[in-house]
Order: structure tokens, then C-alpha cells, then sequence
């Protein structure tokens, strides 16, 4: 492929990707035309004075609890439903890094933990309506969530890459737990929040508490409606390597499939792959040199020569053992790290031809030091009938 046409190729993913984020919903200018009519709403209701301060914030916070929750409550719902249905059956299999998700969710569970410590102190302890079920529930799903935040602060020193999109048996039962798990945690908030919280009548407070939070909305949109675009900026920056011939085409294909496929599961192996190659070539490569000069050693009758090729060959049976061990270390590595994604990816074609891989270049290194060590058996044979 010429660079002409992978600029182009690029170019056209860049478009697609244009067109899915120009899609109608928030934009910079609505956004910016619903802070200016806030403000003028909240300086209006500030001249009036008609609002009690402390009910509007108190009022504010509960509704930006609940906003949050719900958020995350339907995410996990969404979650749950997809692990019973299965809506990725063409998708190809999309990795994510473990640790960054696990500190994501580390934030969040941070969040719920703070909002129930919130509710503890603000409403159950200054509520007289508030029952001994509103406690132990709280105390239940207090040390659930602390349980839930141990294992996946212990989950973000795990650093694998994950199938997000994995079809196993076993991927769909851990995928359910984790939805079933995150809907009582994010729900947990809104079961003890409102059967305690203090009646406000009046209506100019919930008006104002209502302008606070929508405030606090239109500015996390307007934030997020000015940042740089991740993959556009990734796309951009390929197509200036390429223009300018800091990447070669072929580099820029690789670049531009992990940028729109993301991480795929024999980048995850890449690596130890490419060296576990090079590290068989070099193997095969010194057994043929062997082989080669124990030929040369047992058709010549120089002295000399002989000293020569016995040394020779010293040397590449010392170099085949540090390759031998070399190789062993790389093969447990990639049977480690295979063994990770063992319930996940075991239909899956190239976890087969990964672990195919590992087998037959046992058996050919097997194969090949079996006959190194046959052909050596008669050199030394006919060494021994010689004398």
C-alpha cells in the first residue's frame, strides 16, 4: 500500500469519526445559551430573596446524589441486561486495561461510600423518623461497598488487559455478579435517602436548589463539550508521521488498527510472541551449526581441525544451553499470562494459535536437540572405534 492511499484510508476514518461525534445532542452553543439563562434565573431569585439558603443546598445536594446514582444504577442495569443477551455476536473482541478501568470504578465506589457517610450523618442521625431496618440496611451496605472497594483496589495491580465484549460462560457469570453487585451499591443511596429527607415547602428553596444543581450540570457539559477529542487527536498525529515520514505505512497500519479497534488480543502477546520467534530461529539456526560441524568433525583426520571444531562446537553447546533456558523463561511467561485469560478466551482462534504456537515449537526444539544429540552419539563413536 502506497502512502497515498493509507492517508486516504485515514482521512476516511477521521471523517466517520467526525460524523459520529457531530451527531445533535449538547453542543458548545446551547450549552453556553442555557449558563447565561441559569444566570440570569439565579440573579433574579437572589433579588427576590425568596428562597430559606440552607433547604436550597441541602436540596441541591439530595438531587445531585440521586442524579448520580440513577446514572450509574441504569449503566449497571444496562450492564445486566447485555450479560443475559447477546448483542456482540459480530463484534470483534475489544481489551481494555484492567488497572485503568479498576481505578475508574475505585473513584466511583469512593463516591458512593462518601454519599452513604453523607447520609448517615446529615439524615439517619438527625432524622426521629428513621427505623432500626434503615440502620442495618445502612451498616449492610456500608461494608458491602468497603468489601467491593477492597477487591478492586486489589484488581488495579492487576496489569492484563480485559475482554469487555468476552461471550465465555464464565466472562457472562462474572460480568452478571458485577452488574448484580453494582445495582444494590448504586441503588443503596436512593433506599436510604428519601424516606428521611426534611419536608421543604417552600417553593422559591426548591427552585433555587434545582438552579444550583442544573449550575453544577451545564458546566461538567460545558467542560466536557471543550475537550479535545482523544481519537481525532490520535488520527491526526498519524496522519502528520506519515505526511512527514516519521512512521512507514506499515507502522502506520498498526497504529491506526489499535486506534479504531482498539487493543486486541494478539497485541496483548505481541511482544513475548516476536520474541519467543526469534528466540526458536536462534535455537534451530545454532542446532544446524552443530549438526554442520560435527559433520566437518567426523570427515576430517587434521589435529589441528579436530581442536578447532571440538572448541567450536563447546561454544554452541554452551550458547544452545543459555538459549534452551532462555526460551523456557519466555515459555512460562506466555503460559502465565495465557492462563489469565483462560476461562475468557478459550474459544477464542488466536488464544488457540498462541498456545498451538507454544506446542509445536516444544516438540520442534525436542526433535531438534534429539538429533544434535544422535548425531553427536555417533561422532563420538566412531571416535572411540578410531583409537
Amino acid at each position: 500500500m502506497t502512502k497515498v492511499d493509507f492517508l486516504q484510508i485515514v482521512l476516511l476514518q477521521r471523517t466517520k469519526l467526525v460524523e459520529e461525534y457531530q451527531k445533535p445532542g449538547w453542543n458548545r452553543w446551547v450549552l453556553i445559551g442555557s449558563f447565561a439563562s441559569l444566570l440570569w434565573v439565579l440573579l433574579t431569585q437572589i433579588q427576590e430573596n425568596s428562597f430559606i439558603l440552607a433547604d436550597s443546598i441541602y436540596l441541591s445536594i439530595a438531587i445531585f446524589l440521586t442524579h448520580y446514582a440513577l446514572i450509574q444504577l441504569i449503566n449497571s442495569l444496562i450492564q445486566l441486561i447485555n450479560s443475559f443477551i447477546n448483542t456482540t455476536s459480530e463484534r470483534r473482541p475489544r481489551f481494555i486495561n484492567l488497572r485503568s478501568r479498576a481505578m475508574n470504578s475505585l473513584l466511583k465506589i469512593f463516591f458512593v461510600l462518601g454519599t452513604l457517610v453523607f447520609i448517615y450523618i446529615f439524615i439517619l442521625n438527625t432524622s426521629t423518623n428513621t427505623s432500626h431496618f434503615q440502620f442495618i440496611l445502612f451498616h449492610v451496605l456500608f461494608y458491602l461497598v468497603i468489601a467491593v472497594f477492597i477487591m478492586i483496589f486489589i484488581l488495579s495491580y492487576v496489569n492484563f488487559p480485559i475482554n469487555i465484549y468476552s461471550k465465555s460462560k464464565a466472562a457472562k457469570k462474572v460480568s452478571t455478579s458485577v452488574a448484580i453487585v453494582s445495582v444494590i451499591i448504586y441503588l443503596s443511596p436512593l433506599i436510604l435517602i428519601y424516606p428521611d429527607l426534611p419536608a421543604i415547602d417552600d417553593y422559591g428553596s426548591i427552585k433555587f436548589g434545582l438552579i444550583i444543581f442544573s449550575f453544577y450540570f451545564v458546566i461538567v457539559k460545558l467542560i466536557s463539550a471543550y475537550e479535545n477529542n482523544l481519537l481525532l487527536n490520535q488520527i491526526d498525529d498519524l496522519i502528520d508521521d506519515i505526511t512527514f515520514n516519521h512512521k512507514t505505512v506499515e507502522n502506520g497500519e498498526s497504529t491506526l488498527k489499535l486506534i479504531v479497534l482498539g487493543l486486541q488480543f494478539d497485541m496483548i502477546f505481541s511482544n513475548l510472541i516476536n520474541e519467543h520467534l526469534e528466540l526458536t530461529k536462534s535455537h534451530q539456526e545454532n542446532c544446524e551449526l552443530i549438526l554442520i560441524r560435527l559433520k566437518e568433525l567426523a570427515h576430517t583426520n587434521d589435529k589441528k581441525q579436530q581442536s578447532f571444531l571440538f572448541d567450536a562446537i563447546k561454544s554452541q553447546f554452551t550458547r544452545l544451553e543459555s538459549l534452551y533456558k532462555l526460551i523456557q523463561k519466555n515459555k512460562r511467561q506466555v503460559i502465565q499470562k495465557l492462563s489469565f485469560y483462560q476461562f475468557s478466551e478459550q474459544d477464542n482462534p488466536e488464544y488457540q494459535n498462541i498456545n498451538s504456537l507454544i506446542t509445536k515449537s516444544e516438540k520442534e526444539r525436542t526433535d531438534q536437540l534429539a538429533n544434535v544429540k544422535n548425531e553427536s552419539d555417533v561422532v563420538i563413536n566412531k571416535f572411540q572405534n578410531d583409537k
